[in-house]
C-alpha cells in the first residue's frame, strides 16, 4: 500500500521477492484473497529486498451469472472450471449447460469458439487462453406468454396470460395506480410476432374505471406490456434486435452509448458462419429507414441504434451490395438490400406501415436492365395482397409509391428536447401530452413550461405558417391537428459546463465550474482566497478570446512589415547597377525571409491586464470582471529579482533593490552592447503592462496624467518580477533602414506576444 497499489495490467498471481538478485519467494494474492491464508518461505523483508510485480500475460474476462464478474489473471493450463471458481462460482440461476466462450483469432478478431456444458468433463477441463471471454447466462424464469405491467402502479411485474384477458383484469380500479397517474393516456406496447414491428396502443384508464364494458378495456395478447405513466413520464425500456449470424438472435436490452460490437456480444457473439465485414445497421430516423454496412473493427466504435436493429450477415451471402430504392407515400423510404427473387410486394411490406397494408396504391416501377437502362411501368394495386405486386425486381430498381388520397395517413412531427424525436402517426384527439409521451418523454434539459406548435394551412396558392405557444397547464387539453410540428425547447445553459483554472498561491487551487455572470471576486472566495506568499502585483489573467485577438494583431503587424521589406527589395533590385548590387539584393531577400519566419513563430499569450487585490477590495471594482469559460488565473509567489534582457553584455536576473534605478541594473548587467537602441528601452512589468523609460530630465507620466521630473519617477519604475528590456537598434541593419517605424513595429510584436526576452 505504501507504493500506491498496483496498476490495472499487473499480475498479482506471480509476485516475486528478490534478494541479492535471486528469487527467494513468489506470492499468489488470489490464493490469499480466496483462502484467507498464504504460507510464505520467508519470515520478513530485509533492506535492499526487491518486490517485483510482473505485467499480466494471461487474462480472461468472466461475466454473467457468476458471483464476481471481472477480468482474472490465469496461469498456463487453467481450465474453464478453475476460472469459474476464481469468479466465486456460479449463481443459483446460472445456466451451467450453455456457457458461451469466445476467443481472439490470429487476426485479433473475436470469434465464438463454442457453447460449453459444465457438466461435461471435457468442457469443464477446456484450457483457456489469453483474451478469452466467458459469458454465463441466467436461466429464464419468465413465463412464456406473460403480460408485463410497468410504470406508475403499486404492483408492477408479470401476470399470467389467459385467453380473453382484459386490462381491467389486471388494473381493476384506481387503488392499483399511484398518485399523479395520467389516467387518460396509458399504453399497450405490442410486438407483431411476424414483422417484429412495435405498436403503441393508447387507452384510457379513466373510461375503464367508469365503464368496464367500454371499448377502451382492450383484450390483451401474449407478451403485451402495459405502461401506466406518470404525467409526461418517459418510456425507458428500450431493446435492440440483433439478428442473423449471432449465437442468440433476438432482442437485447440497450445500454447508454453501447457500441454495435457490444450488442453483438450480448447476443452471444459471432457464429462460425458470420461475415465480420458485413454487419448491417438499420435505423429509423424521423420515420425513415436508413441502412449502412460496417466491418467488425468499425463496430467497436459505432454506437448501436436505439431505434432500429443489427444484422450480422452470413459468409455465404453475396458480398456485393446491391439495392432497390423505395420512395413516396411510405413510412420507411430508403434503400433496401437486393436479393435474387425479390418482388415488389416483399419490399413494400418492409417500407409500408402495417396498418396501411390494405390501402390502394399507384406504383411507378423504374426497372433497370443489365446494361443500366431503365423502363417505367405503371402498376395499380389494391392492398399488398394484390397479385399485381408480385413483380420480380432487378438490382438498382426504383419504386415510387403513391397512396390513394382518401386513404392517406396523417402524421405529426415531434422535435427538440425529447428522447425519440421524429414523425408519428396522427391519432384523432391527440394532445400535446400524448405527443410528448409517444416521443419518449422529456430529456433532462427540456424546458417544460411551454411548447411551440408550428401549424401550416393552405390559403389558395399560399401556405401560411402559424406559431402557437402552449403553456404546460394546457398540455392535456390542447388538441393537435394533422401535420403539426411540436417543438420542445432546450434550456441552453443546462448542458453547458464552463470552467476556470486557478493556480499558484490560492488556498485551494484547481479547476472550478462557473455559472453565467460569475465574477472574479466570487471565484477567489470559493478558492479560499490567497496564501500569505501571494504576489498579487504579478497576477497573470489569461483569456482565449484575448489571445486570438492579440494573435491577429501580431499577424497583421508582421504582414505590414513583410510588405515593406518586399517593396524595398524590389526597388533595390530594379535600381541595381552592377552584379555586386544584384547579389546584395538576393542576399537581402534570403535574410528577409529568414527574419520574417522567425517573427511568425511569435505566439500571443492571451494575458489580460488586471489590478488584482483581495476579494473584499476587488468586489465591485472595474477589475472585478465577469469570468468566461477557459479563463486561467495564476498568482505567483513574491519574486525578489528583476531580469535584464536584450542588447546588454550579461542578460540575466538580479536581486531586487528598491534603491536601485533602471540604469543601475543595466550597469550590473555589463552595460550596453554596440547595437543597443538606448532611446527605446522599456520595462515589461510583472502585472502585464509595459512602460517606456525616458532618459531625460522631464517626461510625461501616463499613470499620473502629468509631466514629471524623471529623476524622481524613474527610480520607482521597477518592481520585483519586472523585466528591463534593451532592444537592438534595427536601423543599424542596412536593409532595415528604409522600413518606416521598424523599432515600433517590432516592439509592438514583442509586447503583444507577451515576450519578455530579446526576440530576434
Amino acid at each position: 500500500m505504501s507504493a500506491g497499489g498496483v496498476e490495472k495490467n499487473a499480475n498479482i498471481r506471480d509476485v516475486a521477492i528478490l534478494r541479492n538478485g535471486k528469487v527467494i519467494d513468489t506470492v499468489d494474492y488470489y490464493e490469499l484473497a480466496n483462502n484467507g491464508v498464504y504460507k510464505t518461505k520467508i519470515n520478513k523483508l530485509l533492506p535492499n529486498d526487491v518486490i517485483f510485480v510482473p505485467r499480466s500475460s494471461l487474462r480472461v474476462k468472466i461475466t454473467g451469472a457468476v458471483k464476481e464478474e471481472a477480468f482474472y489473471d490465469i496461469k498456463k493450463g487453467t481450465t474453464l472450471k478453475d476460472a469459474l471458481e476464481l469468479a466465486g462460482g456460479l449463481k443459483p440461476d446460472a445456466r451451467f449447460n450453455d456457457i458461451i466462450l469466445s476467443r481472439l483469432n490470429k487476426d485479433k478478431v473475436r470469434v465464438e469458439v463454442k457453447n460449453l456444458n459444465l457438466s461435461n468433463k471435457n468442457a469443464a477441463g477446456f484450457v483457456l487462453a489469453d483474451g478469452d471471454e466467458i459469458q454465463v447466462y441466467s436461466a429464464s424464469t419468465e413465463p412464456s406468454n406473460a403480460i408485463h405491467l410497468t410504470g406508475n402502479v403499486y404492483f408492477p411485474g408479470q401476470y399470467e396470460y389467459k385467453e380473453g384477458l382484459r386490462i381491467s383484469d389486471i388494473i381493476s380500479d384506481s387503488t392499483k395506480i399511484l398518485e399523479n397517474t395520467d389516467v387518460d393516456s396509458s399504453y399497450i406496447v405490442r410486438k407483431d410476432a411476424k414483422s417484429s414491428e412495435i405498436n403503441l396502443i393508447q387507452f384510457s384508464l379513466n373510461k375503464i374505471f367508469q365503464n368496464p364494458s367500454s371499448d377502451e378495456n382492450l383484450v390483451l395478447e401474449p407478451y403485451d406490456k402495459i405502461v401506466v405513466v406518470n404525467k409526461f413520464e418517459i418510456l425507458n425500456n428500450i431493446e435492440i434486435m440483433v439478428t442473423g449470424e449471432v449465437a442468440k438472435p433476438g432482442n437485447v436490452k440497450a445500454e447508454k452509448e453501447a457500441s454495435v460490437y457490444k450488442m453483438i456480444t450480448k447476443a452471444g457473439g459471432f457464429t462460425s458462419a458470420s461475415n465480420i465485414d458485413n454487419i448491417e445497421i438499420v435505423t429509423y430516423q424521423n420515420g425513415n429507414l436508413a441502412s449502412k454496412v460496417i466491418a467488425v473493427n468499425e463496430s467497436m466504435a459505432t454506437e448501436a441504434p436505439t431505434q432500429g436493429y443489427i444484422i450480422v450477415h452470413s459468409i455465404y451471402e453475396s458480398i456485393s451490395k446491391d439495392y432497390v430504392e423505395v420512395s413516396g407515400d411510405v413510412f420507411n423510404p430508403g434503400e433496401y438490400f437486393f436479393n435474387n427473387g425479390m418482388m415488389i410486394s416483399d419490399v413494400l411490406k418492409k417500407a409500408i406501415n402495417k396498418e396501411d397494408y390494405g390501402h390502394s396504391y399507384t406504383l411507378l416501377h423504374y426497372k433497370t436492365s443489365p446494361y443500366g437502362e431503365r423502363e417505367i411501368y405503371n402498376i395499380s394495386i389494391n392492398g399488398l395482397n394484390d397479385r399485381k405486386a408480385d413483380v420480380l425486381l432487378n438490382k438498382n430498381d426504383k419504386i415510387e409509391v403513391k397512396l390513394s388520397k382518401k386513404n392517406t395517413r396523417k402524421y405529426v412531427n415531434i422535435d427538440g428536447a425529447v428522447y425519440d424525436k421524429g414523425t408519428y402517426v396522427y391519432g384523432e384527439g391527440m394532445t400535446i401530452a400524448d405527443a410528448i409521451i409517444i416521443a419518449g418523454g422529456y430529456i433532462d434539459s427540456a424546458y417544460r413550461d411551454e411548447v411551440e406548435i408550428i401549424r401550416k394551412t393552405i390559403d389558395g396558392y399560399d401556405i401560411k405558417q402559424e406559431y402557437i405557444i402552449v403553456k404546460s397547464k394546457d398540455f392535456n387539453s390542447f388538441k393537435m391537428m394533422p401535420n403539426d410540428s411540436v417543438v420542445i425547447k432546450n434550456i441552453s445553459e443546462y448542458n453547458k459546463s464552463e470552467y476556470v483554472n486557478l493556480s499558484g498561491e490560492f488556498v485551494f487551487p484547481g479547476v472550478y465550474p462557473i455559472k453565467k455572470g460569475e465574477k472574479l471576486s466570487t471565484i477567489i472566495k470559493r478558492a479560499g482566497g490567497f496564501t500569505d506568499y501571494a504576489y498579487l502585483y504579478g497576477t497573470e489573467f489569461k483569456r482565449e478570446k484575448v489571445r486570438l485577438e492579440k494573435q491577429k494583431m501580431i499577424e497583421s503587424m508582421i504582414s505590414r512589415l513583410e510588405r515593406d521589406l518586399v517593396t524595398n527589395a524590389n526597388i533595390q533590385a530594379m535600381t541595381a547597377a552592377s552584379d555586386a548590387t544584384i547579389s546584395s539584393a538576393e542576399l537581402f531577400m534570403k535574410t528577409k525571409d529568414s527574419f520574417i519566419e522567425s517573427l511568425k513563430k511569435v505566439k500571443a499569450d492571451g494575458r489580460l491586464v488586471i489590478a488584482m487585490s483581495h476579494p473584499r477590495l476587488l468586489k465591485g471594482s472595474v477589475n472585478d470582471i465577469e469570468l468566461e469559460n477557459g479563463d486561467s488565473v495564476y498568482v505567483p509567489k513574491r519574486q525578489d529579482y528583476v531580469t535584464v534582457s536584450g542588447a546588454v553584455l550579461n542578460q540575466g536576473a538580479f536581486v531586487y533593490n528598491e534603491k536601485m534605478e533602471w540604469k543601475d541594473y543595466i550597469k550590473i548587467a555589463g552595460g550596453y552592447l554596440n547595437n543597443a537602441d538606448k532611446s527605446n528601452i522599456y520595462i515589461m512589468k510583472a502585472n502585464g503592462t509595459v512602460q517606456h523609460v525616458e532618459d531625460r530630465a522631464i517626461s510625461w507620466s501616463s499613470e499620473n496624467d502629468r509631466w514629471e521630473v524623471s529623476y524622481f519617477t524613474d527610480s520607482k519604475m521597477l518592481q520585483p518580477g519586472d523585466n528591463l528590456i534593451v532592444p537592438d537598434n534595427y536601423r543599424r541593419i542596412a536593409w532595415l533602414r528604409n522600413i518606416k517605424d521598424i523599432t515600433q513595429v517590432l516592439m509592438q510584436i514583442a509586447v503583444t506576444g507577451g515576450v519578455a526576452a530579446n526576440l530576434f
